[in-house]
């Protein structure tokens, strides 16, 4: 992750203490495994760090005396269709000396009334953590803010309560959503290399444990769809996609679950049924955690014992030990993944709400389901 401090002192402090305190926070935070960080003093840098899909800002309070500075420099980031669009967090990063924490908070306050959400870390004992789960946040809201969506289809006829439209999307967490219509997935698959999809197909079930219902022919016609979906990735340069997946019953007679299976295992973020919401949760997760997530449907819950057990045919690869290859569960047709997920700490969560402003998260443990159907 690269950090740029963009540094902002009064010109009554004696600049040579500030550049020392700043080349001294920049050392602590450039030695945190993975990361880089870079000072910015120049007011036209600053302003170019907000628009950087590459980098993550924090604004380094040095001294007092700065908050009109800091605000003409965020008015001018704000000129951007990227900050205009999103309510992008600002870090502010304060020290003990100079009036540095006054001076933060008063830009903070101000900041809040602007509308746009802020955080201060106070650079006391174990601020590297505070800071690190903040730039995550933080480079997961910008990568979402600057990511597009491919909506293959229409959402399901179902998803009454998951169809925000493309606006609210954009406003509340940032990606653009591309409207690609289903016919060019199904001239992309008729298009697909028989030998490419072959392989695809071939190594799907040499490392299943077993394949029940589905033929072989069946498992190349899901790896088709597959390589259809890494054209569309690649041609509407998209970091995510959801698909109106039963259209594919009827044409071309298979399913997407395997191929939407091995997107989140490469790290494309896909989801079923147009269901945006759940794309969003699952972009979300994948960004704080850097692992996948696993779309699923509440199949049975019990109150008393805090028990639910979640179901679906999608399952990254990544995300368990082995895998049954099956059909698909309500139509019986196409390849689907009956997969045992590794017992350990899960994390259950969904965005939604009139704005998509609602999250709800949840803890838990995930257990063996003896018998899965």
């Amino acid at each position: 992750m690269k950090i740029a401090l963009l540094a902002f002192y009064s010109g009554l402090q004696a600049s040579e203490s500030q550049v020392r305190l700043s080349a001294s926070l920049s050392d602590e935070i450039a030695g945190i495994p993975g990361w880089s960080a870079v000072v910015l003093n120049e007011t036209s840098q600053k302003v170019a760090a907000f628009n950087d899909p590459d980098t993550v800002p924090v604004i380094l309070s040095l001294s007092g005396g700065i908050e009109g500075e800091v605000l003409s420099c965020l008015e001018q980031a704000q000129q951007s269709s990227y900050l205009k669009s999103t309510k992008l967090p600002i870090i502010i990063l304060a020290h003990p000396h100079a009036n540095s924490l006054p001076a933060s908070l008063e830009i903070l306050a101000r900041l809040n009334q602007m509308g746009r959400p802020g955080r201060i870390i106070f650079t006391s004992a174990g601020y590297l953590d505070e800071l690190q789960i903040a730039c995550r946040v933080l480079e997961t809201h910008r990568t979402l803010a600057h990511s597009r969506i491919g909506v293959i289809g229409t959402p399901s006829d179902w998803l009454v309560a998951s169809i925000p439209n493309a606006q609210t999307v954009r406003s509340v967490w940032g990606p653009e959503l591309v409207e690609i219509p289903i016919a060019r997935l199904i001239e992309l698959y008729h298009q697909s290399s028989e030998i490419e999809a072959t392989k695809a197909a071939d190594a799907f079930a040499k490392n299943a444990t077993a394949c029940l219902e589905p033929d072989r022919a069946t498992l190349i016609g899901a790896a088709k769809i597959y390589l259809a979906l890494q054209s569309i990735v690649a041609e509407y340069q998209l970091a995510a996609l959801t698909i109106r997946c039963f259209d594919l019953l009827s044409a071309p007679k298979n399913t997407g679950c395997f191929a939407l299976a091995q997107l989140n295992s490469a790290g494309i973020t896909a989801s079923c049924e147009g269901d945006i919401p759940a794309l969003l949760t699952m972009m979300l997760i994948k960004g704080l955690s850097g692992q996948p997530a696993f779309m699923a449907n509440p199949s049975a819950i019990n109150a008393l014992t805090g028990e639910m057990i979640a179901a679906h045919c999608t399952i990254p690869i990544t995300m368990i030990n082995k895998y049954t290859i099956r059909s698909h569960f309500e139509s019986g047709i196409g390849a689907a993944i009956q997969g045992d997920f590794p017992p350990g700490p899960v994390t259950v969560a969904r965005i939604g709400g009139k704005d998509l402003t609602a999250l709800f998260v949840a803890e838990g443990q995930a257990a063996t389901v003896s018998n899965p159907q």
